[in-house]
């Protein structure tokens, strides 16, 4: 497993706070396609399959904080 980055652990903490990936992009200010973009990173580096499951996962490891 690769540590996640800052933008990474930014984006996974609004994810488990409910927010949506469009949302997302709009608070961060960058375009949809790059949060998909960081959400698949994040999956790949965290081993999971699914952004609940990497919300989860960075949760229960101390990343993120909800």
């Amino acid at each position: 497993m690769k540590k996640v980055s800052f933008r990474e652990t930014q984006i996974l903490t609004l994810l488990a706070n409910g927010e949506s990936k469009a949302s997302v992009a709009e608070k961060i200010g960058i375009s949809f396609e790059t949060v998909k973009t960081h959400v698949r990173t994040i999956r790949e580096k965290l081993g999971v399959s699914n952004t609940t499951a990497a919300c989860t996962y960075a949760v229960s490891h101390g990343y993120i904080s909800v």
